[in-house]
């Protein structure tokens, strides 16, 4: 966001504007002996010498100037009371104290740098574009496998071990003893139904049915197969489901 970059020649103080606005706010320069119709004139003077008016610094030098002359006037004349809410100047010039004023004036000046830094932010966000996939099948490097395929297969499971905690909650689901299932044989498992398929398959259409140790060593014969690039990992589209299929057709 652009700064009011003149200097003001004043004789207690000689600098950048914003600067004497933000020490009469910290109370380090007195306001009594700011002129703020010498502040005006030496601004048209400035206004007068630019080859083109900026709007932004004209509305950022007149909040300043008529933030400085309220305050002024707040101190040098009493408050009258008020009849009603309707009558109110606004949170900003409602104060008991000098001191009080200066809060809320660095408040407000908090304000326009956090919203200077959202408008920097946004001029760089619009530099960035994203590429499409122009509705191109991609498939996913043997390095990429490995990290979208535990994610997308480990919100499946969490998805189904959910199910399977439902209806034990329920009373309608119980256990009863199996067999270990060993990793060598439940990869073997996944490549016959993959083999029969000329379809690609999900990771949850792989593991549906099974209970919690066939979910849980299907998942992990599924990585270790993606691992050793027997079966290939893809999606249709950008973020959407990961299928997969057998390597036996030549797919690498």
């Amino acid at each position: 966001m652009e700064r009011l970059s003149y200097t003001i020649r004043l004789p207690e103080f000689e600098g950048p504007f914003d600067l004497l606005f933000h020490l009469i706010t910290k109370a380090e320069v007195d306001i009594w002996s700011v002129s703020i119709a010498e502040i005006t004139d030496q601004y048209l003077h400035y206004l007068q010498s630019m080859q083109e008016l900026n709007l932004d610094l004209a509305s950022e030098f007149l909040v300043m100037a008529a933030t400085l002359l309220r305050l002024k006037s707040k101190l040098l004349l009493p408050l009258p009371p008020r009849e009603s809410p309707e009558e109110e100047d606004g949170p900003l010039f409602e104060f008991n104290s000098p001191e009080e004023l200066f809060l809320r004036l660095e408040e407000y000046r908090k304000f326009k740098q956090a919203a200077g830094w959202l408008k920097q932010k946004e001029t760089s966000q619009q530099k960035i574009f994203l590429r499409s996939t122009g509705g191109k099948k991609i498939i996913l490097s043997s390095r990429q496998q490995s990290y979208y395929t535990f994610w997308e297969g480990a919100q499946a499971l969490q998805e189904i071990m959910q199910q399977h905690l439902e209806k034990a909650a329920a009373g309608d689901y119980y256990y009863k003893p199996i067999e270990d299932y060993s990793l060598r044989d439940r990869i073997k498992l996944v490549l016959r139904r993959l083999h029969g398929q000329k379809e690609p398959v999900t990771f949850k259409a792989l593991i549906t049915g099974k209970g919690p140790r066939g979910l849980i060593s299907t998942f992990i014969a599924i990585l270790e197969l993606a691992r050793r690039q027997k079966i290939s990992l893809f999606q249709d589209r950008l973020f959407g489901t990961i299928l997969i299929s057998s390597n036996r057709d030549g797919r690498k």
